[in-house]
């Protein structure tokens, strides 16, 4: 995978590698422009960027994690391609 480390995605600056699973890794990023957030921003290998099932499948992750409603059950503030 790329080193996203210090790369901007969506207003928010990458601060480290936080995990890594078969298909993804999870980084921490903050948004400083507005009000001081962190945020976890999980990107897919991109080996998997032509798996149209696999990226439904990661979009289906996003939205089912946005209707449950639980303090253990992170938000999801976006998707979208890097």
């Amino acid at each position: 995978m790329v080193d996203l480390n210090n790369v901007k995605i969506n207003g928010y600056k990458v601060t480290k590698k936080i995990g890594q699973g078969g298909m993804a890794e999870v980084y921490l990023a903050e948004n400083k422009d507005k009000r001081p957030q962190k945020v976890a921003i999980k990107v897919l290998d991109e080996y998997y960027e032509n798996d149209s099932e696999l990226i439904e499948r990661f979009k289906m992750e996003a939205y089912i994690c946005n209707k449950l409603d639980s303090q253990y059950i992170v938000k999801v503030h976006g998707y979208g391609k890097v």
